[in-house]
């Protein structure tokens, strides 16, 4: 008798990334994408500074809260009882009627939105992006930053232009990727980027990047895991429905994406991501 096949994610404790560095050391099988939630000291300024030097990162230097995460399959949920469960004998034919209709694409009734019918001019790349990252964001992002220097004995006094010019940098250098950041400032001529060079000096990158924040460590919510984020996350989707052109009262359809935004960890081959939540209506049109 063949013997059964036992998941990873079949255990019923919970499993924690150290796990599944353990079994990939032991040469058993784990799931090839997995999501790793929130830290249990998520609420804790000090997650702040384990991170330790990204370039120099490996998998023997990753920080406590990150290796006794809970980990979870990005392409199942698990069941707490997957391996006492016997398949049944035989499936039941599922009888479904069929109906030749119309599908109803109508959209939920809400408060329309009009364009501004007085703008002529095209839009410029730059426009659609403020609607989001309004003064609103970006004052939030320099509050939150200026306060976290001040936390570790830093004078910064980062501005709104600065941190526009650090958010374009890191939108450009998603698209235009070099092995390290650094790079984009060398004067090499396979990696000089004279559009990042001549719109904020190395260091003070690195002086907004180690410091960026948008909550204040002193005033973390003890119970919301995203508490770190939840001022930028509320920001960004009062903007999101304002631009749907639509207020829809409940959302109808709920399910969840993952976004592709890596994080490089030497030696390792896997891939990481956020998972995103998106609400849509009916027929499945995102808002």
């Amino acid at each position: 008798m063949p013997r059964k096949k036992i998941s990873f994610f079949s255990r019923k404790e919970p499993q924690t990334l150290n796990d599944i560095l353990n079994s990939v050391d032991a040469g058993e099988d784990v799931p090839s994408v997995v999501v790793i939630l929130p830290p249990d000291n998520y609420a804790v300024a000090v997650t702040d500074e384990e991170s330790g030097d990204e370039e120099g990162t490996s998998m023997d230097h990753l920080p406590g809260s990150t290796l006794w995460a809970e980990v979870v399959d990005s392409c199942s949920e698990p069941s707490d009882n997957q391996d006492e469960e016997e398949p049944p004998a035989k499936l039941q034919k599922r009888h479904v009627k069929w109906d030749k209709c119309d599908l109803n694409s109508s959209l939920p009734v809400g408060d329309s939105w009009e364009p501004d019918s007085t703008k002529e001019t095209p839009l410029t790349p730059v426009d659609p992006f403020e609607k989001f990252f309004d003064d609103e964001v970006i004052n939030l992002l320099v509050e939150n930053t200026n306060i976290y220097a001040q936390q570790k004995n830093q004078l910064l006094n980062v501005h709104a232009g600065e941190m526009k010019s650090f958010l374009g940098i890191l939108l450009l250098s998603g698209y235009v990727p070099v092995p390290r950041r650094q790079m984009l400032w060398e004067n090499s001529r396979d990696s000089h980027n004279e559009l990042i060079a001549n719109s904020m000096r190395r260091d003070q990158f690195e002086a907004i990047f180690t410091n960026v924040h948008v909550a204040d460590n002193n005033s973390l919510g003890l119970e919301d895991k995203f508490t770190k984020l939840r001022p930028v996350f509320k920001l960004l989707n009062e903007r999101f429905l304002l631009r749907t052109g639509i207020c829809p009262k409940l959302p109808e359809e709920y399910e969840e994406k993952l976004h592709s935004l890596q994080r490089f960890v030497l030696n390792l081959r896997h891939n990481n991501g956020y998972l995103l939540g998106q609400i849509g209506n009916a027929d499945q049109t995102p808002l």
